[in-house]
């Protein structure tokens, strides 16, 4: 598949506001996220870029010439965002990072999962740089690891991994569950904030309540949330007939199915659906 810059940005001109700022012999590649989205013939408003030399000042002079937001995500890895806006008034994000290596292979291969792996050199739009085979997972539906170490080195990637298995419907392949497991133990030695962050993004997702039963089997949200605890093996008196950890898996399945259909209309009720529809026709007179 012919990717072309034009087709991917909100705007066409981004990528060559991006080329005219560089300076000579500056290498700048695009990453991650927003080629697998096109991959799969999906919209995208995240695109990050890899660069050799100083990310932030390329980051801030393509602010400048296209007069958008900009700010520091991280003055110690020389990370930067630029905030711009579509014709349809919504956001996309420009993310700028300096490369880690000497060669994108090398930072590629030091990232979370294979299917964001990929890159495209802006000076050579036509060739796709794959050194981890994510074009085929893609193909076979995989969540696949970049490395033994992948884990190790960012716990928070088991977060991520239970979101993008939901979020794309892939399985998450064999040993990257068993480093995932491993892992579990080191997400306290990460950031809260980029635990909440991450796991506000599944609650925003798709299937909300088959990833809360993935993270509760894996053992996740004993670390994540240990509060959950209490309410394992607690009998409920009549009229409930679920113990309080069981009740609130299934009121989160109810809710999730009834904001669906609130959503996406009634037009969708099937019959294992037909109570929350009747709340939805209720709610909606």
């Amino acid at each position: 598949m012919l990717i072309t810059f034009e087709s991917l940005f909100p705007q066409p001109v981004v990528h060559q506001v991006i080329r005219r700022q560089a300076h000579p012999n500056q290498r700048i590649f695009l990453v991650g996220g927003a080629i697998r989205d096109v991959l799969l013939n999906q919209p995208s408003r995240d695109f990050d870029f890899v660069v050799n030399g100083d990310a932030i000042h390329l980051a801030r002079q393509v602010a400048s010439e296209l007069k958008a937001g900009f700010y520091i995500l991280d003055d110690e890895r020389k990370t930067a965002r630029v905030i711009l806006q579509n014709s349809g008034g919504e956001r996309y994000y420009l993310d700028f990072a300096r490369m880690r290596g000497f060669r994108i292979e090398q930072d590629l291969k030091a990232r979370d999962f294979t299917v964001n792996a990929m890159a495209i050199d802006l000076m050579e739009e036509d060739r796709l740089i794959d050194p981890l085979n994510g074009v085929q997972d893609l193909r076979k539906k995989i969540i696949r690891s970049c490395s033994e170490q992948s884990f190790e080195q960012d716990a928070v990637r088991v977060l991520r991994a239970i979101r993008f298995s939901m979020q794309l419907e892939f399985q998450i392949e064999k040993r990257t569950i068993e480093m995932l497991r491993s892992a579990i133990g080191l997400l306290p030695n990460c950031s809260i904030e980029r635990q909440r962050d991450e796991f506000f993004k599944i609650l925003e997702g798709q299937q909300i309540h088959t990833a809360i039963n993935v993270m509760d089997r894996l053992g996740v949200l004993e670390v994540l949330i240990p509060e959950l605890k209490t309410t394992r093996g607690v009998q409920q008196t009549a009229p409930h007939t679920l113990p309080v950890w069981e009740h609130t898996l299934e009121t989160l399945r109810w809710l999730e199915d009834l904001y669906d259909l609130l959503v996406r209309g009634t037009e969708f009720i099937k019959g294992e659906n037909l109570l929350a529809g009747m709340a939805s026709l209720s709610l909606g007179r």
